[in-house]
């Protein structure tokens, strides 16, 4: 099996870890409310990975994971794809390049 650096995630989880400090404005992109057609269906931009600096690449990706990720056989071509990387992936870029954009293409 692998390993991955995980020095940006613990990175943003030390950043977040006591998120009731934050304002709003911190977490997502602010937005002229009056530029908001129906208020009750808006769905704020969250930034605050960005900010944290996790990598645009990894962002991106996040959606997708999120809606793949109680699928059974995406977990099945994950783990396969997995156990095919034998060296130490140094940053979640490489994890996207290497096992989520393969996985998902499949």
């Amino acid at each position: 099996m692998f390993s991955v650096s995980t020095k940006t995630l613990d990175q943003v989880h030390s950043r977040f870890e006591n998120v009731g400090q934050f304002e709003m404005k911190d977490l997502c992109e602010t937005v002229d409310e009056a530029s908001v057609e129906d208020i009750t269906k808006y769905v704020p931009k969250v930034i605050a990975f960005k900010k944290a600096g996790v990598p645009d690449k990894v962002i991106e990706i996040l959606p997708m994971l999120e809606k793949l990720n109680n699928s059974f056989v995406f977990m099945k071509m994950w783990q396969s794809t997995c156990s095919s990387v034998q060296d130490l992936i140094p940053s979640l870029e490489v994890v996207v390049e290497q096992i989520c954009e393969p996985v998902i293409a499949r």
